[in-house]
């Protein structure tokens, strides 16, 4: 969906909304690329067997982007190299590799009260930058693959601001910065971080601001 022409004109779509099923056998099941969206509002089902359940592709602008259904693909739940205003999450993002996959652009505001469940990662980060991510829901990473993270950063990608009163599970590491930069990380309201190894991982010469765990119910756990 989408796509330029010889003078780079984008598509507009001022409302998508989905209630029903859009599944996909081969490929993505929903592709956006080089477009303008004010508003994607899903509170159905979109799967694709194959690729991402949903692809936001270099060039395209996303103002509101709102899943209350559920959105799962064999590879990624949903890819984004895009720029997006506010992705809130209150269903089910679902990835037999990774839920959410940031390959650049910018988010400002990414918000998890649902659940987002990946076997790699939760949330990836290979470029691209987050300025607020806050989850009150889960983020789930399922193998133990020693790369594998809840959170995941590289290649110099950035979170600005973290704030977990939720849930984040992991199998491997809970956050890690193997190549990025994390701001603020706020543990609190009962808020945990789980994982086989480290609760939170910073490799070398990568960068994790400040961290508050406030309250004796908020935990970090690793083992």
């Amino acid at each position: 969906m989408g796509g330029g022409d010889k003078d780079n004109s984008k598509s507009i779509i001022n409302n998508f909304s989905n209630s029903g099923t859009i599944h996909s056998n081969a490929g993505e099941s929903i592709y956006f690329g080089n477009a303008n969206i004010s508003s994607f509002a899903n509170s159905g089902t979109i799967k694709s067997k194959q690729g991402a359940g949903v692809n936001i592709s270099q060039g395209t602008s996303i103002g509101n982007f709102n899943n209350t259904g559920t959105i799962e693909g064999k590879k990624d739940g949903i890819q984004i190299n895009a720029n997006v205003k506010t992705l809130i999450n209150k269903g089910t993002i679902k990835g037999d590799a990774i839920s959410i996959r940031s390959l650049g652009g910018t988010i400002d505001q990414l918000i998890n009260e649902g659940i987002m469940d990946g076997k790699s990662a939760g949330i990836y980060m290979r470029g691209g930058r987050v300025k607020t991510l806050i989850n009150s829901g889960t983020i789930n990473q399922n193998n133990s693959e020693t790369w594998a993270a809840g959170i995941k950063l590289q290649n110099n990608s950035t979170i600005e601001n973290i704030i977990n009163t939720g849930s984040i599970r992991s199998n491997a590491f809970g956050i890690s910065v193997t190549g990025g930069k994390f701001g603020t990380l706020t543990i609190k309201d009962g808020g945990q971080v789980y994982a086989k190894y480290s609760a939170i991982g910073v490799g070398r010469s990568q960068t994790l601001g400040d961290l508050y765990i406030d309250g004796s119910s908020s935990k970090i756990y690793g083992e």
